[in-house]
């Protein structure tokens, strides 16, 4: 193998791999911010679970001792 082919292969696959870490970089960033907006959320509400029900918009919220709370989603137009 000449030094340019070589160069042209050893250059492309590291180009690649440049591409595939930036994306899957950012999906893990990506993710781990959504987890750490949701924990925020739960610590300001002071509930330990959330279930979201998108038909009707709305959201339950339940504290350490299974109280639950219901919160209606409001969308202003």
């Amino acid at each position: 193998m000449d030094p340019v082919t070589h160069t042209l292969i050893a250059t492309a696959l590291m180009f690649v791999t440049y591409l595939l870490g930036r994306y899957l970089g950012y999906r893990k960033g990506e993710e781990e911010g959504s987890q750490y907006i949701m924990t925020l959320f739960m610590m300001a509400l002071g509930v330990s679970r959330l279930e979201i029900n998108e038909d009707n918009k709305s959201i339950l919220a339940f504290d350490e001792k299974g109280n639950k709370k219901y919160l209606k989603l409001s969308t202003r137009k």
